[in-house]
């Protein structure tokens, strides 16, 4: 399934191509009620160094909701009894610069961040317990662990932070600009021996709110369509809506050859009557959340869009006072609020809630919106 009508290096693209069309295709129900492929596992060879990030994008570009990561072969063995298909003919593959620089690439795009540290382990700079750690080694908050000689805080590594940012128009949702746009992740609080992933993503002229965590597994799990979680977002849709119109978009429409639909869709009861002709608020409700699936549901339709900002994700919502371009840390309770919402049990044992006193962040909030943008 690799196209060959590709330069080499991208040949792998085509494989991702593929298993998109046959998952849409399964999606779309007309081959009955099976569904294949709820997530992609591409290729891409990070011995090219940073090289390799723009084919990395190409495959997130083919399916930028199922792809999950890639795969990658590392074995090799000298001797000729042994029989294994050596792809990359490199002797102590994973230590080489140029495979962890891939690798390193890899993770700051949210993908795959464990083969960094599994660089650095067969680099011998982890120690655990005065060992060499080993891939595959268990490990808790009671273990003492170094790098590079350095003993590393495991309770700052093991606790799970979440932050709610309300998100601004002009804002991209990347942490990588080549335009050097203004980004989300310039406003955000900053991390030692940690990063913020970013939970899905809002286009550059879609606002509010966004959730970034610390927790890769919670991330996955908030944005995998097998958990289903809300995404809800206030709508202002130019043109007459009518009944019928909002009973098609509740009953599913048919995107890239998959279904799609609202879960919920509320009239706004505080617009004009001038409004619901023209300019018709929606409150809208719905599950997964494909890209641009709320722009793309309404334009099926025939209407155009002229504000969309996200108000909820699962059981956080934005509250008034967290200003365009600030943030709210959430407190433990609500971290494991949104743990459990996803069926992920997350524990702070022995830890304290290093967040500070919510009221007193609020109250900064709500006054001042003191925490505000980088300078």
């Amino acid at each position: 399934m690799y196209n060959i009508n590709l330069e080499k290096s991208y040949q792998s693209v085509g494989e991702v191509e593929f298993v998109q069309g046959l998952s849409a295709a399964s999606a779309s129900g007309i081959y009955g009620s099976s569904r294949a492929a709820a997530a992609i596992i591409g290729h891409a060879n990070l011995n090219l160094g940073s090289k390799v990030k723009p084919i990395l994008e190409s495959l997130v570009a083919a399916s930028p909701n199922r792809f999950r990561g890639i795969r990658h072969i590392v074995a090799k063995d000298d001797d000729p009894k042994v029989v294994m298909r050596q792809v990359y003919d490199l002797k102590e593959q994973m230590n080489t610069k140029n495979f962890i620089e891939g690798a390193k690439v890899l993770a700051n795009m949210g993908y795959g961040s464990r083969r960094e540290i599994e660089s650095w382990i067969f680099d011998g700079r982890i120690k655990l317990n005065n060992s060499l750690a080993k891939v595959g080694d268990r490990v808790s908050n009671k273990d003492l662990i170094y790098l590079d000689g350095n003993k590393i805080e495991t309770a700052k590594i093991f606790r799970t932070r979440v932050v709610v940012y309300n998100k601004p128009e002009g804002e991209i949702s990347s942490n990588d600009d080549p335009k050097c746009r203004p980004t989300v992740f310039d406003n955000l609080p900053s991390l030692k021996r940690a990063k913020w992933i970013s939970v899905g993503r809002l286009d550059i002229n879609t606002t509010g709110l966004l959730l970034f965590t610390t927790n890769g597994e919670l991330a996955n799990r908030l944005m995998h369509p097998r958990y289903q979680v809300e995404r809800k977002y206030l709508v202002r849709v130019f043109g007459d809506v009518n009944q019928s119109d909002i009973d098609i978009l509740k009953k599913g429409v048919l995107l890239d050859d998959e279904q799609a639909k609202f879960k919920t869709i509320e009239r706004n009861k505080g617009a004009s009557d001038g409004e619901k002709r023209l300019n018709n608020w929606f409150k809208v409700t719905l599950e997964g959340g494909k890209n641009r699936e709320v722009r793309r549901l309404w334009e099926s339709q025939g209407f155009e869009i002229s504000r969309l900002k996200r108000i909820a994700y699962g059981p956080i919502d934005l509250q008034p006072f967290i200003r365009p371009g600030n943030y709210l840390e959430l407190s433990i309770e609500e971290v494991q609020k949104l743990g459990a919402s996803v069926n992920l049990a997350i524990s702070f044992r022995g830890m304290r809630d290093e967040r500070g006193n919510q009221a007193r962040d609020e109250k900064k909030l709500r006054s001042r919106g003191t925490r505000s943008r980088k300078r």
